[in-house]
């Protein structure tokens, strides 16, 4: 074999080298692309899911002017973006009451007429009957109830029911339900001791308004 075979045997052993070397190369580089789309398409996988919140109605102003609600997302992204907002400022709703004005006078004993006949209710030894005539008025709820049960008398920090002869009273106070800006004047009628009617006196009003909440009530004294 002379010099110029073994060159030529050389040149076709590196030209075979070479081709070898680029279909490595090519073939690292198509794996590195099929890796980074792999890499890409599962990114997009997480990024590309998209939010749906929904959300429930607000609920009612609070007394502090501010009203919520809750929004949940129903793809379950697991990302709090573009989430709706779940509390808004609103206008307080006014304040309601029951004002009731009061006095509050002695009586020995009280006269009534059953028919043509005309009768006396006195109290117990040692007691007076405390006439109370109220003027009530609704500001605000759906009702408010005039049940003589929930109202007492408040001496000596003793609590006193009504009296029974409350029904024997011309302007006994009615059992009926205020509307919201309804007014009604009443009376009722209370057995103390009458050696107690010197100390002050207050009222309580122990009814619910608008569901389960207590009423609340602004007495003053006339």
């Amino acid at each position: 074999m002379n010099k110029f075979q073994i060159g030529l045997i050389v040149s076709c052993l590196l030209l075979v080298g070479l081709v070898l070397g680029c279909t490595s190369e090519q073939n690292n580089n198509v794996n590195l692309v099929n890796s980074n789309s792999s890499n890409a398409a599962s990114n997009n996988a997480v990024s590309g899911c998209t939010t749906d919140w929904q959300c429930g109605a607000w609920s009612d102003c609070s007394s502090s002017g501010t009203q919520t609600r809750t929004c949940l997302d129903a793809n379950a992204c697991s990302v709090i973006s573009n989430k709706p907002s779940e509390s808004q400022s609103c206008t307080a709703p006014a304040s309601k009451s029951a004002t009731i004005s009061y006095k509050a006078s002695i009586k020995d004993s009280i006269s009534y007429s059953i028919g043509n006949y005309r009768y006396t209710a006195e109290p117990d030894a040692g007691k007076v009957f405390l006439q109370i005539d109220m003027v009530i008025k609704n500001n605000g709820y759906k009702k408010f109830n005039t049940n003589p049960f929930y109202f007492n008398l408040i001496l000596n920090s003793i609590s006193y029911d009504y009296s029974s002869n409350t029904y024997n009273l011309d302007n006994k106070l009615d059992s009926v339900d205020i509307l919201n800006g309804g007014t009604l004047i009443g009376a009722l009628l209370f057995e103390v001791p009458g050696s107690a009617t010197s100390a002050p006196i207050s009222m309580s009003y122990d009814g619910y308004c608008d569901g389960f909440d207590k009423c609340t009530v602004v007495w003053s004294q006339q």
